[in-house]
């Protein structure tokens, strides 16, 4: 009997996964990584964690940017409600592609709402890109980062090109049964968002101040570290918050890790405290609103959510 191929999928990315985390504890030593918990600063963490809603804060106000220009207003305190709940789903899934059940608790058109979500994402891919490409060339100067970089914008061009492709659009909307009208809404969303030069220059406007304000909490968890380690490692952060979107891992877990320690010894720096990095800043600044996410979705199962079709 053949095993799924969604199974086959699992079993890979938990074998790389584990992979991965036994190489680092192995390579870093678990007494290392006991020794930099045990002389963590809890109230530079705890700092990190008040700057976090800020975050999302600039997220809801982008996609609600986005949202309006597609002809969707809503309540902000919607859009943060759905964005926050898709940070959750966004955990569960490859490459945070679980974000996308946003649709479901935006009461419109969902084939109206898909678009915003996927540029929201888009600008983010492209900020994050630009980031990495600068920090690498500035701070770290490594073949196996440059190429990992610009294999992941290849991909990120050519997944453009399909989801605006009208064709391959037809095709995938014919294949899942979905209305000629929705088809339409959503082709006329994408195109529209792109060329509203305004909407898309604020858009990335804010993609920057985000990643800005995310810098700052990257630079107050390295100080609950390690108060005398190098700043510049901070840079990192657009790296790690990139190559971990691979959907190659679990949740990217092991990946970012495994980056964040290339990084430290580029600049050498123990690679415990680049291990704990990673850890700290995702659950951080990615689990910790996801688990709100959970309990706001609970509280409020898609009691707003659209009930349109596709």
């Amino acid at each position: 009997m053949s095993i799924p191929r969604n199974k086959i999928e699992l079993i890979l990315k938990i074998s790389i996964t584990i992979i991965l985390l036994v190489f680092l504890v192995t390579k870093i030593k678990p007494q290392n990584i006991d020794n930099t918990l045990t002389n963590v600063k809890l109230s530079l963490l705890m700092l990190s964690m008040l700057l976090t809603p800020l975050l999302y804060l600039i997220r809801a106000i982008k996609w609600n940017l986005l949202l309006k220009c597609n002809g969707i207003n809503e309540k902000f305190s919607k859009v943060f409600i759905a964005l926050v709940i898709g940070v959750f789903y966004g955990i569960l899934t490859p490459g945070k592609t679980g974000e996308l059940m946003r649709v479901f608790y935006i009461p419109h058109e969902k084939s109206k709402a898909l678009p915003t979500i996927l540029w929201e994402k888009l600008t983010d891919i492209f900020a994050l890109i630009l980031l990495s490409i600068l920090s690498i060339i500035i701070f770290f100067n490594n073949s196996i980062l440059i190429y990992s970089i610009f294999l992941l914008l290849f991909v990120v061009v050519i997944g453009i090109f399909f989801i605006m492709n009208e064709r391959i659009v037809n095709f995938v909307f014919n294949l899942l049964s979905i209305s000629k009208e929705s088809k339409g809404n959503y082709l006329e969303g994408m195109y529209k968002i792109l060329y509203d030069k305004g909407v898309m220059f604020r858009a990335f406007t804010l993609t920057l101040l985000y990643y800005t304000v995310a810098l700052i909490v990257g630079a107050v968890v390295l100080r609950a570290l390690d108060p005398d380690i190098n700043i510049l490692l901070t840079f990192s952060l657009p790296i790690l918050i990139l190559l971990g979107n691979l959907p190659i891992t679990i949740s990217g877990l092991g990946l970012r890790e495994f980056v964040a320690v290339l990084c430290f010894n580029v600049l050498g720096e123990e690679a415990s405290i680049g291990f704990l990095f990673s850890i700290l800043l995702f659950s951080i600044i990615i689990v910790i609103p996801g688990i709100v996410g959970y309990i706001l979705m609970i509280i409020n199962p898609m009691s707003f959510a659209s009930k349109t079709r596709l």
